[in-house]
Order: structure tokens, then C-alpha cells, then sequence
């Protein structure tokens, strides 16, 4: 049972990046990559706490992890990582959960989920 759930979520996700994928660009201080996201959502959001109101266009990203690599060093997303596409720039935020990325997937599939907000 564990094998087909696994080759049918392999299946599913292969059939999402051929329909969602694009290339982004991902920045850190001075560094940047070309990457492929495979999907994204664009959603309104606010989010409140006890100092401030954030508003705004948010999306999540799913990407490989295996594919951040910058300056030759393979890390995890961080906040206030950048992703640029098209002229617009989305910042790396938490959003209410407080997690910058998380895991997505099945574990040998090694997406990594992220939230961005469009960079005012």
C-alpha cells in the first residue's frame, strides 16, 4: 500500500510541474540562483499580533530542496530570502504557524513548502 501511495504522489507531482512550473530567481544578500517552483498560490491575507497588521498578496512556493544552492552551498530557505519573477519581488515570511518553510510531500520527494509576501 506504502507503494502506491508513494508512486501516486510522485505521479501527482510530476503532473503539477508540467502544468505550474516556471523559473524564478532566488536571492540571498549578493547571491542568487535560477530555479524552477513548481506551484504557487495567491491568496489575501492579513495577519495581526499584539505589535502590528501585516495585509497583503501572499503565495506559496514548493520547490526541490535539493535545488537552493547558493554559492555552492546547499541550504534552506531563511527569512527574508527573496524571489523575483516578472518585475515583482516576494519576500520569505512566516506566516501564523511561525515556520519559514516546511517539508511537503512524500520524504524522498524533498519539496520544501514557503511563504512569501510581494515585497512592498
Amino acid at each position: 500500500m506504502a507503494n502506491m501511495l508513494a508512486t501516486a504522489a510522485e505521479y501527482l507531482r510530476g503532473v503539477l510541474a508540467s502544468h505550474t512550473s516556471r523559473v524564478v530567481t532566488y536571492s540571498r544578500d549578493s547571491f542568487s540562483i535560477q530555479l524552477v517552483s513548481t506551484a504557487e498560490l495567491l491568496t489575501g491575507y492579513e495577519y495581526r499580533d499584539e505589535f502590528a497588521a501585516a495585509g497583503g498578496l501572499w503565495r506559496a512556493e514548493f520547490f526541490a530542496a535539493a535545488d537552493l544552492v547558493l554559492n555552492g552551498v546547499l541550504t534552506a530557505p531563511q527569512r527574508g530570502d527573496l524571489i523575483t519573477e516578472g518585475g515583482e519581488s516576494w519576500i520569505l515570511l512566516p506566516v501564523a504557524s511561525g515556520a519559514i518553510w516546511v517539508p511537503w510531500g512524500p520524504p524522498a520527494g524533498g519539496l520544501l513548502k514557503t511563504t512569501w509576501r510581494r515585497k512592498l
